[in-house]
């Protein structure tokens, strides 16, 4: 069975690994905890990811594809597998927000992301992706801010940013817009 493997393989990282199963299905994730327990005897970095799956696997058994999106978007984890009925695999990929990177399909271990396909390997982790994405090539190119503002721009802009420097106490902040919408006047 594909699942307790590559919950396996996620595990054998590192103890402090956290291989997560998400499944619509008691009967398979009574096989993927069978075939998980048959395999680890044998895996020579079993003391690793037994330790890992121990201390920080987990399983949740949900009602439905979509509460299974809900809770792997929630999770948001590093690497995410989604082996679903053939057919529906671009659909529920496309519900997928947050997460480092996906492996869509009963043949895409994460293995491919990590050893061969090309993708970038520097994902966030502890649900950062969230918010964040891996390392890519704009990571590394310089995207400088401008901000060019007009003296009618200053006056409209002049209300809210003093109230929001005042809520945050940060007065300076309010009398540097204040000084210069005076000498508007």
């Amino acid at each position: 069975m594909h699942i307790a493997i590559d919950l396996l393989a996620q595990a054998e990282h590192d103890p402090n690994a956290k291989p997560i199963l998400v499944c619509t299905d008691r009967g398979i994730i009574d096989k993927s905890l069978i075939e998980l327990a048959r395999l680890l005897k044998d895996l020579p970095t079993g003391d690793v990811a037994g330790q890992s799956w121990a201390d920080n696997g987990a399983v949740f058994l949900v009602d439905s594809i979509a509460d299974a999106v809900a809770l792997s978007n929630e999770i948001a984890p590093e690497h995410l597998e989604v082996q679903v009925e053939p057919g529906i695999e671009r659909d529920v990929a496309d519900k997928l927000l947050h997460y480092g990177s996906l492996f869509v399909g009963h043949y895409a271990p994460v293995a491919f992301g990590d050893f061969v396909s090309g993708t970038n390997h520097t994902l966030p982790t502890m649900s950062t992706a969230r918010y964040s994405n891996g390392v890519w090539v704009g990571t590394f190119i310089k995207a400088p801010f401008h901000q060019f503002v007009s003296r009618e721009g200053c006056r409209n802009l002049s209300v809210p940013a003093m109230h929001f420097a005042e809520t945050e106490g940060l007065y300076a902040h309010r009398d540097s817009v204040r000084l210069r919408v005076e000498e508007t006047k």
